[in-house]
């Protein structure tokens, strides 16, 4: 697996979890020091992949590793690799997925957006909607109008968290009528609210 960087002990990550965070892109590190770091900081509960997850190949072996460490697992990605996913699913290596998208479930609001990864994301979060396993959609409003927003959430039905350079007051008076998730969160730098 290559991995840009880590940190140790984070406490902000995964609320209520202590975390080593991953991040997965141009290997600077190895897993062999990870593993250490994990070992010298036995409080640390849980493990956190976010960067490039798509592209490692190892990811769920890693994963599995990490679990038989007796730590939670959590994956931040793109949806972009149904594929690598649903295998983590299976193999019960995996207690949370936080999916970033970037646009409504439409192949033409991807491509506005600059992604042609629509069928792949929309096949991931399918999946995730149906395997029981914890998860949440973060929607990248910036730049969306009001009704990209309701567009996207009638899409999904688990837990959507509206991000954007905004104030939490405005995202919160958008998320108050939307339909379709049975949770709803706003999210901007300097925290996050509730709705339902």
């Amino acid at each position: 697996m290559d991995i840009a960087s880590y940190t140790s002990q984070d406490t902000k990550a995964w609320p209520g979890k202590i975390s080593m965070v991953i991040v997965a892109g141009n290997g600077r590190h190895s897993m062999r020091e990870l593993e250490a770091e994990l070992h010298k900081n036995f409080t640390t509960n849980a493990v956190i992949f976010r960067g490039d997850v798509e592209g490692q190949s190892d990811l769920p072996i890693i994963a599995k590793r990490m679990k038989l460490k007796g730590k939670l697992v959590r994956i931040e990605t793109d949806g972009s690799n149904p594929k690598q996913l649903g295998k983590m699913i299976a193999r019960k290596v995996v207690d949370y997925v936080s999916v970033h998208i970037p646009a409504p479930l439409y192949r033409d609001s991807f491509e506005k957006a600059g992604k042609h990864s629509f069928e792949e994301v929309r096949k991931s979060i399918r999946m995730l909607e149906s395997s029981g396993v914890a998860h949440e959609v973060v929607l990248d409003a910036n730049g969306l109008q009001d009704g990209d927003i309701r567009d996207a959430a009638s899409q999904l039905t688990g837990t959507l968290i509206i991000y954007a350079d905004r104030e939490l007051s405005g995202l919160e008076r958008i998320a108050r009528d939307l339909e379709g998730p049975k949770h709803i969160k706003v999210r901007n730098q300097n925290g996050e609210k509730a709705i339902r």
